[in-house]
């Protein structure tokens, strides 16, 4: 099936329609999921189902006959809803069917390069049948999905797709990749409504974003917006500073356009900030530098701009890049330069250290500890992250080793994989003999990959990860809920924990969404049979709103930041003071 259920006997799906469990989460998915009852009725439909083809709960599955059809190449005709269940329960039953490379029409419109995915559940008591239906589609291309990744009042992208493209760019480690983020905020913005009135301020917005989006006929531009008075542009391959004041040059032209078309319109004016890749590094980096960018920009004047890499971060960077070369990185191996740093992992109700989370640091003999963020990126462009990721595991477990020997208590310690890690012939067998090697019980390992690496060749991934379970070895997601995997994937794959990104639990109690989103991850983990590990947790109230959803275990700087070897293992001996 699409993930959830698999070939698992459910109870009666019918009677909680409405309040499954995991429904908002897989209302959140990119994936369109309907399910239907002894091949008559359609129970329920997610709302991306509905925005492709406003298919509601009650639908009967023959009243779809002429109303939207499917094209597989294993059927190589176009076909009824119901004539793909007849082909998976006279054909595949009870496995799951696969239609890749399909087709979707109705209202006269097509949408290409589909993965139609059916399943079949019955009920405890075997009276009902449930298939459930799940298309994979490119959100691209389904002008209505606008409530999940465009703004309502202009259509432009919001942030979510912003976040998610900015995402994929920086997962491009290529040398001749680059870009600037540029985020715009409208100066004057509250004076400028004041003389406007609502409705003509609201047009003011679309018309600027109209405008900008004109940016988008060179490839290289692409336009989003944040907020009502807040935009953010990428623009692809800004090798030097001049390229970037050449693309503020063309908005600034945009903006300057509109100021003769009424009177009001004399007062708009935007101020940028600008960071870079690579000079920042991720997401984040390039988010907070373009935003303090911004920041300093307000504080300058109107319509002024700043570059962050033209400040103090990219120089110190600029100086880790010149410092930093794969050379450095392997006489750091071979000098036992690096050094585990160990965040601890808590279980509930007791709070005890269940395990922890090994993490990386450079003490340089010149420049002092350096942090991964600074040497991670190079390492994985030149391969040499395998090599990081094997000293790593090596240490980590003859470190296993000495506890054992000394009296410790047995815990599990999580090595975070890279997609290069899963792409190496050696990784594999290089990891089997360093546990023979310190005679180390595999299950006392888990390896974290995140969503994102999961999904660059989920073949590719499954492989190694059903390999190392069947060493022994426990597997954990990463970074849930940031990524693109699908339901399949996520039940396909052999996982023992969800590790929910922080991104949700930090504002899980002021953002009343990733509240219910985390909420559904850990019943979604819960009914998948894996374990769920809340990262980031740093306030009572997280603890105490994770507790209530049943929540596994917590690691975050509510209970310890990562930390060395000795002080690790003085909270191991003397356990964690928490009072909630």
């Amino acid at each position: 099936m699409f993930g959830i259920f698999g070939n698992k006997k459910i109870a009666d799906i019918d009677k909680e329609s409405e309040s499954l469990l995991f429904k908002p989460t897989i209302n959140s998915s990119h994936d369109a999921v309907i399910i239907i009852r002894d091949r008559k009725s359609i129970i329920f439909s997610n709302h991306l189902m509905k925005k492709l083809k406003m298919i509601k709960t009650g639908t009967l599955v023959d009243d779809l006959e002429d109303i939207i059809l499917f094209y597989t190449p294993v059927m190589k005709d176009w076909s009824s809803l119901d004539d793909l269940l007849d082909y998976h329960d006279k054909v595949n039953a009870p496995e799951t069917t696969m239609f890749v490379g399909s087709k979707i029409k109705f209202d006269k419109k097509e949408i290409d390069g589909l993965s139609i995915q059916i399943s079949t559940v019955t009920s405890e008591d075997n009276d009902t049948i449930f298939h459930i239906v799940l298309i994979h589609c490119p959100l691209e291309k389904i002008n209505d999905a606008r409530d999940i990744y465009h703004n309502a009042l202009t259509g432009l992208p919001n942030q979510n797709r912003a976040y998610a493209d900015i995402s994929i760019l920086t997962a491009n480690t290529s040398p001749e990749n680059s870009f600037a983020v540029i985020i715009m905020e409208m100066d004057n913005f509250a004076k400028i409504r004041s003389m406007a009135g609502y409705k003509e301020m609201n047009d003011l917005i679309i018309l600027i974003a109209n405008r900008l989006k004109e940016l988008s006929k060179d490839e290289r531009f692409k336009v989003y917006q944040l907020l009502h008075e807040n935009f953010l542009i990428v623009v692809k391959d800004t090798q030097t500073i001049n390229d970037i004041y050449e693309a503020t040059d063309k908005i600034n032209a945009i903006i300057e356009s509109l100021k003769g078309m009424n009177p009001v319109y004399k007062h708009i004016g935007f101020s940028m900030g600008v960071s870079r890749y690579p000079q920042e590094l991720t997401l984040d980096e390039l988010l907070n530098g373009a935003y303090n960018a911004l920041s300093r920009a307000k504080e300058s004047g109107e319509g002024q701009i700043v570059i962050s890499s033209a400040e103090k971060t990219e120089k110190k960077k600029l100086q880790l890049k010149d410092m930093i070369t794969a050379s450095d990185i392997k006489d750091a191996l071979e000098n036992e330069q690096f050094l585990l740093y160990f965040q601890p992992i808590i279980n509930q109700p007791h709070f005890n250290i269940a395990g922890a989370e090994v993490l990386i640091r450079w003490k340089h003999p010149e420049k002092g500890m350096i942090f991964p963020d600074s040497f991670i990126p190079l390492a994985e462009r030149n391969g040499m992250i395998v090599d990081i990721t094997t000293y790593m595991l090596s240490k980590a477990l003859k470190q296993m080793k000495n506890w054992k020997t000394f009296g410790f208590k047995p815990i599990e310690l999580s090595v975070n994989l890279s997609a290069k890690d899963l792409d190496s012939d050696e990784f594999l067998p290089n990891l089997q003999a360093l546990l023979n090697k310190y005679d180390i019980e595999p299950f006392r390992l888990k390896c974290e990959v995140t969503e994102t690496a999961s999904m660059i060749n989920p073949t590719l991934t499954h492989k190694k990860l059903q390999a190392m379970k069947n060493m022994g070895i426990k597997i954990s997601l990463d970074d849930f809920g940031t990524g693109y995997s699908s339901f399949a994937y996520l039940a396909d794959f052999p996982i023992d924990s969800l590790k929910i990104d922080k991104s949700f639990i930090q504002d899980m109690n002021t953002n009343e969404k990733h509240k219910n989103i985390v909420s559904s991850m850990v019943k979604l983990a819960h009914t998948l049979g894996m374990n769920v590990i809340a990262e980031g947790v740093e306030r009572k109230s997280d603890v105490k709103t994770l507790m209530e959803y049943g929540t596994d275990f917590f690691q975050g700087y509510f209970f310890s930041k990562p930390i060395p070897l000795l002080e690790f293992q003085h909270l191991l001996k003397n356990g964690i003071d928490v009072k909630i």
